[in-house]
């Protein structure tokens, strides 16, 4: 039987690719409402028991107890941060036999390292209002978040003792994925939601349905977002609806999440995953009707997005008499939730990175387009006019800039093109305003982060166009959920001052968003410590860097944007053409396009992150032979899951409308 550890003994690490069970009871006592001690059970993935980490039953100096109720299945919901370097842990700061010990109030959060050191000194008082303390989360193990019945939504930093109420909502789980803070409820419609915009810590938050409002007339306990087909953003969503005792799937569709099948769990409460060869992986636990039993549950769901839920469930262990499982996270190190898991032991981040260097030279000569050489258009006739600008798409949603401050969301026409979207007042494309209302801005370019567009799209501006003769170089987020017919910005971050300075209408074109997990993954370097990457080093922010490419210089710059408004530039990259008009991130093969208009003869290159950490041309492409040097300002690739036969769609937007059409369509080899 394997050993169980103590925290505060020597550290273990975790086995990146197992999974962690949060269990109440050592198999002494029956389990009652009363505290009972907590145990973190690692399985592999096969189902194997690693090991057993006992959490702290006595308070000594900055170490507390935590504890949890023996028959309370809502509680334990555990998460992988988002960063997924830790487990974030909830509990009760009561001692083990505490009568009715939801019914008390302070509540103890553990950080669990990937090297199975444990940091209970975060006690929050007076958080629990009498009831239930549900789940945790953390950005960065440093920013917490911690859920209740009656506590709904607190935050707080590691090692403090107060805590900032978001919401008061009745919330289960809750956790951070793609840098936004999601959470579930059964109370009021809420079912799955956003809470406020990227990682809030401030009060007053609203919760809001993700589109199409997944689980709202359900039981949601645990859920996970992944993103399957490898656009970027998730696609799939996987929700632990305990009362119908099934693990509910629903695609993302024309920018709605629609329910699609469902597999059955008994009593299924805490649910996690990750993206393993283009199928979703999935661990479930239940905790038995009366909460104080448990089955740890696996299933690899192979359909696609807006497919019908596949796979067969595999019960792969059942907890022992006198012992309950309740919540399941992938083991710290994975690299965040829905990211898939490494197949080797955490270590210490290289100095150097983990890639060989290149052996050759970069390309210097331009080779013909990597797909067919003919392009259609993929619009009606003058449905935009001039001024179209930067593309992203988004699955069943194209996203697209329009420079005379517009912005639009587009849906498929039916033909293989797009058209604007009818519904909530985009039929005419919604009008953009700097925050508090004010200006114009001249949106050059459009991305998203992990979170999608639930968690606002961001628009790359050169200048505020009712003051056209002055640069303002900046990124802004918009919250996209609302109906009205124009949108003014959450957030700006102004980068003139950090930036060298250009003609008013030469400044930022594209923009793109990189996962920190990516970054990580390959050891980035970061220019502004002159050392590897470290996300956690900047505080809460998107869960990436964004990435902004310059017209007048044709360079390319990294940002890191945290969430207080504050901006870090990290990389500075020249792209070696006389102007960027457009950048796009293809997580599928990994590399980052710099697109250039009929400047460059419509010059199309590829950076990817080399052995020295850092961002270098890979290759330089011809515009399609079938394609005009039109004067193309946006472009976007099609996800994986529109890769058929070896080829799949691309996009480019025509700034200047030529023959009366401002979208057309290619393809690119994949």
């Amino acid at each position: 039987m394997p050993a169980v550890a103590q925290a505060g003994g020597p550290a273990t690490g975790f086995a990146p690719g197992d999974v962690v069970v949060y269990r109440v009871g050592d198999g002494s006592t029956s389990l009652t409402d009363n505290a009972a001690p907590v145990f973190l059970d690692e399985y592999s993935p096969a189902g194997s028991l690693v090991r057993s980490l006992a959490l702290p039953t006595a308070d000594s100096g900055a170490t507390h107890e935590l504890t949890a109720s023996g028959s309370a299945s809502s509680e334990g919901q555990l998460t992988l941060s988002g960063d997924g370097r830790y487990l974030i842990v909830p509990g009760y700061h009561k001692a083990v036999g505490t009568d009715s010990v939801a019914t008390t109030d302070d509540v103890t959060l553990a950080r669990v390292g990937a090297d199975g050191s444990v940091d209970t000194s975060t006690v929050v008082d007076e958080f629990a209002g009498d009831n239930n303390v549900r789940g945790a989360a953390s950005s960065d193990g440093t920013h917490l978040w911690v859920s209740g019945a009656a506590g709904g939504i607190g935050s707080t930093t590691l090692g403090s003792s107060g805590f900032t109420r978001l919401t008061d909502d009745n919330i289960r789980d809750v956790q951070v994925s793609g840098g936004q803070l999601y959470a579930s409820s059964d109370k009021d419609g809420i079912g799955v939601s956003t809470v406020g915009t990227g990682t809030p810590t401030t009060s007053g938050q609203k919760t809001a349905n993700l589109p199409g409002s997944p689980e709202s007339s359900g039981d949601p306990y645990g859920f996970v977002l992944l993103d399957v087909a490898g656009h970027g953003t998730p696609d799939t969503l996987y929700v632990a609806d305990s009362n119908a005792g099934k693990i509910e799937k629903f695609g993302l569709s024309g920018g709605s999440w629609k329910a699609e099948g469902s597999k059955s769990v008994s009593h299924v409460t805490g649910l996690t995953g990750y993206v393993g060869g283009g199928h979703a992986v999935l661990y479930a636990t239940g905790s038995g009707s009366s909460g104080t039993s448990g089955t740890l549950s696996t299933v690899t769901d192979t359909a696609a997005p807006t497919s019908s839920m596949s796979g067969s469930v595999t019960t792969l262990a059942t907890a022992s008499s006198k012992k309950a499982f309740r919540g399941v996270a992938l083991a710290p190190g994975t690299g965040g939730t829905g990211t898939t898991p490494p197949t080797t032991p955490p270590t210490t981040p290289p100095t150097t990175p983990p890639t060989t260097p290149p052996t050759s030279p970069p390309p210097t000569t331009a080779v013909p387009w990597p797909g067919s050489s003919s392009v259609t258009t993929a619009d009606a006739s003058n449905v935009f006019g001039e001024d179209l600008s930067g593309l992203y798409q988004e699955g069943g949603v194209m996203w697209a800039a329009q420079n005379s401050g517009k912005l639009w969301r587009l849906v498929p026409n039916g033909s293989g093109g797009w058209q604007p979207d009818t519904a909530s007042g985009w039929g005419s494309g919604k009008s953009l305003h700097f925050p508090g209302g004010s200006g114009t801005p001249d949106d050059e370019g459009v991305t998203l982060t992990g979170a999608g567009s639930a968690g606002g799209v961001y628009v790359s501006s050169e200048r505020n166009a009712d003051s056209s003769g002055t640069s303002r170089l900046s990124v802004l987020r918009y919250d996209v959920s609302g109906s009205g017919s124009t949108l003014t910005a959450t957030k700006e971050w102004n980068l003139t001052g950090d930036l060298p300075a250009v003609g008013s209408n030469l400044g930022l074109e594209g923009v793109t968003w990189v996962p920190d997990g990516y970054l990580t993954g390959v050891g980035f370097q970061d220019a502004a410590t002159g050392g590897t990457y470290d996300p956690s080093a900047y505080g809460s922010h998107t869960g990436g860097v964004f990435f902004v490419g310059v017209e007048g210089t044709g360079m390319v710059y990294g940002y890191v944007l945290q969430d207080s408004g504050a901006f870090t530039r990290i990389a500075s990259i020249s792209s070696g053409m006389d102007g960027v008009m457009e950048l796009q991130w293809e997580p599928q093969a990994s590399r980052m396009w710099v697109v250039c208009d009929d400047t460059c003869d419509g010059q199309h290159r590829t950076l990817r992150v080399d052995g020295t950490g850092r961002f270098a041309l890979s290759a330089i492409y011809e515009r399609p032979s079938g394609m005009p040097n039109y004067n193309n300002e946006g472009f976007s690739v099609a996800g994986s899951d529109e890769c058929v036969n070896g080829s799949k769609p691309v996009y480019w937007s025509d700034d200047s409308n030529d023959a009366d059409h401002a979208l057309r369509k290619g393809s690119l080899s994949c």
